[in-house]
């Protein structure tokens, strides 16, 4: 019987140093890398929501989202978001669509491309050089990233269409 409560105390240490040794990798991986190097890859997107002034919430895009967001190592980036129940134009042809079919692609849609930095507090300032909203031409625009364990939340402080706020959840796509 002695010999049994000998090993446990030995048994347990040795979980014990497992587990803390694999944590430790976990968080070297996760916490050793730099932002950019987290950021880097490919993106789905999971949920698209903005904040009013009040605190409430709304989807802009509704429960039909799609989209992918890219950033590469040499800086650039392309961020493209959609409706996947957007109405088809009756002509075929993205020239001849009527105004509401217009105005369902324009609300519809989002797509923005450009380079980035890295931010010492840990932000990211997007310079966008070419956007489906063409406001945003030419614009540097900050947004606060949290990205843990393959997911990625990014706040944008100015949303294009109400609120005062815009968050957005990613995956990463392996």
């Amino acid at each position: 019987m002695r010999s049994i409560f000998r090993l446990v105390p030995c048994g347990l240490a040795i979980v014990l140093v497992a587990f803390v040794s694999g944590l430790g990798n976990a968080l070297a991986q996760q916490y050793g890398q730099t932002l950019k190097q987290r950021l880097v890859g490919t993106w789905m997107v999971v949920s698209v929501y903005n904040v009013r002034p009040d605190g409430s919430r709304f989807e802009p895009f509704g429960p039909s989202l799609r989209g992918m967001s890219v950033f590469t190592n040499s800086g650039r980036f392309v961020v493209f978001l959609t409706r996947t129940d957007l109405p088809r134009y009756a002509s075929n042809d993205r020239f001849k669509g009527t105004v509401a079919e217009y105005q369902a692609t324009v609300q519809g849609n989002i797509a923005y491309f450009g380079t980035y930095v890295i931010n010492t507090d840990g932000s990211v300032t997007e310079r966008i050089e070419g956007s489906s909203f063409p406001n945003w031409v030419g614009a540097d625009q900050k947004r606060q990233i949290t990205i843990n364990e393959g997911t990625m939340d990014v706040v944008n402080p100015t949303p294009t269409i109400g609120g005062t706020t815009a968050h957005t959840s990613w995956k990463r796509v392996p």
